[in-house]
């Protein structure tokens, strides 16, 4: 999946849960700029995160891929 694609995808998933960026970043335990900047794709979503964020969703890895695009 590319990045752009992974980003749009998790913001739809926070606006749709009705979360903020600040509160999403403290679940990551990271701060909200950092998570903005993951939002944008502008950084690079480790696994850790991503696993994270499945985790918080409960989600598999592939619910953040819905259009079936290669990793």
């Amino acid at each position: 999946m590319n990045q752009k694609r992974l980003a749009m995808r998790i913001r739809q998933l926070r606006e749709s849960k009705q979360f903020t960026q600040e509160q999403i970043a403290e679940v990551l335990g990271i701060h909200q700029p950092a998570y903005s900047e993951m939002e944008s794709g502008r950084t690079v979503l480790s696994v850790p995160v991503l696993d994270k964020l499945a985790r918080f969703y409960n989600l598999s890895w592939n619910d953040f891929n819905p259009a079936g695009a290669d990793w």
